[in-house]
């Protein structure tokens, strides 16, 4: 298009009558140097076919004649094309199969649920270690130890590394059925007392009929997934004194370049695009709760931070 306006320029302006050929001359040469600015941008192509058109019109209605009206139909069509495209564009088809919100997160991991363990990248498996490495410092010593895995999933990239520990107990809390039908699934045959919990994370904090406390709270690459933060309070409540609440969750930084979480089931792609976790908002609202921080671990994917874990503590003089 753009060749075919250079291969007229010569010819447009010698169309122009004397008054009005200045001024013509100076927009034209304007959106020519316009031009090495921005042609590869779709909105550039567009601001110089209304440009180009402008001028064919110019010169149609100095000069009438059959070139100049056949290069100001085509420059209108092109014009016309291009927006016919963007609007398509702006409504077009995701580059995934199908997209979930946080609040449709529910439908999201019972979609994924047999895939889900399958999708663990190198860096999600540093960040899942990192949590195992911290729950065993706080359990090592304790007999009888309990831990309330708050969105636990399948289990089978935390809670199965302590499948053959007798002297402690894992309860799981999530709100997809499919995903608690695989933590039994993986769980079957251990010696670790696991139990289950089928029910959604807020419901659960809010009901205050819960007498236990545990050693160790865990909420792991669930933040992100939730439509808004957790009543820090309330999970407080749930630690027992000299134990550990565990957050992790992708660095905000990473989610900024990688919005969508994706899982690959039978050639579809099941997409859930994060809600960014900033560990500087969290600690504040954690440590308000009553909860001291003890510690945070980064995980890099090269120069970039991937995740955080951050331990927190409860006084043993805390009740």
């Amino acid at each position: 298009m753009v060749q075919g306006v250079r291969a007229t320029d010569r010819r447009m302006l010698a169309g122009l009558g004397r008054r009005g050929q200045p001024a013509l001359t100076g927009l034209y040469s304007l959106s020519k140097h316009c031009w090495a600015a921005i042609r590869s941008t779709e909105l550039g192509l567009r601001v110089i076919n209304i440009i180009a058109l402008l001028l064919a019109v110019a010169w149609l209605a100095r000069s009438p004649d059959w070139e100049p009206a056949i290069t100001a139909l085509g420059l209108l069509g092109t014009l016309i094309f291009q927006e016919a495209r963007a609007a398509t564009g702006a409504k077009g088809k995701s580059p995934f199969d199908h997209v979930y919100s946080t609040n449709k997160a529910r439908d999201f991991y019972n979609a994924v649920a047999k895939s889900y363990d399958a999708r663990n990248s190198t860096f999600l498996l540093h960040t899942h270690r990192e949590v195992i490495r911290r729950i065993k410092e706080y359990v090592k010593d304790r007999d009888g130890w309990h831990v309330l895995d708050l969105g636990g999933g399948t289990g089978q990239l935390i809670a199965s590394h302590f499948y053959d520990n007798q002297r402690g107990e894992w309860t799981s809390v999530d709100s997809s059925p499919n995903m608690v039908a695989q933590f039994q699934h993986n769980m079957q045959g251990v010696k670790l007392t696991t139990g289950v919990v089928l029910r959604d994370i807020f419901e659960f904090l809010a009901d205050v009929r819960h007498p236990k406390k545990y050693d160790v709270v865990l909420i792991v690459l669930v933040l992100s997934s939730l439509p808004h933060d957790a009543d820090w309070a309330k999970v407080a409540k749930l630690v027992k004194p000299g134990g550990a609440l565990i957050v992790a969750d992708i660095e905000p930084s990473y989610t900024a370049i990688h919005p969508h979480f994706t899982v690959l089931v039978e050639g579809r792609s099941h997409a859930l695009r994060m809600r960014p976790t900033h560990l500087s908002e969290l600690i504040p609202m954690i440590t308000q709760s009553g909860l001291t921080q003890a510690g945070t671990q980064s995980v890099k994917q090269e120069q970039t931070n991937y995740s955080f874990v951050s331990v927190f503590n409860k006084p043993s003089s805390q009740h």
